[in-house]
């Protein structure tokens, strides 16, 4: 699973449904992610996410991407200007199962990806 916290540099948006299908799209250096709305697993509230500046409350979300369908989750800081719309648009396209009240505990990772461990 690849985990990924919004950079204030990095774009975020839903793009409306082509062929019945509404897509969450991650602009986010040179990389262009796709994730199928209809495929999130879970949208949670995260609290004290460690960000690069300092805890912050994020919107989660879960899911395979829509070129490899490798799992991914996306922590989406609100405190961004874009959030507010960000959030108005996945709630009017999201399947009804999913539950924008869930909220979730924020477990950092105890190792990066090249094996180095860190201690929290």
């Amino acid at each position: 699973m690849n985990r990924y916290i919004l950079q204030p540099e990095d774009e975020i948006g839903v793009l409306p449904p082509e062929e019945g299908e509404s897509v969450i799209r991650v602009f986010c250096e040179r990389t262009m992610v796709f994730f199928a709305v209809s495929q999130l697993e879970s949208v949670t509230r995260q609290e004290n996410v460690r960000t690069a500046f300092g805890p912050q409350t994020c919107l989660c979300f879960a899911g395979p991407d829509a070129l490899l369908g490798e799992r991914h989750e996306v922590f989406v800081p609100v405190s961004r200007p874009d959030y507010p719309a960000f959030e108005r648009e996945l709630r009017a396209c999201a399947p009804a199962a999913i539950d924008f009240g869930a909220g979730a505990v924020f477990v950092p990772e105890a190792c990066d990806h090249t094996g180095r461990r860190h201690s929290h």
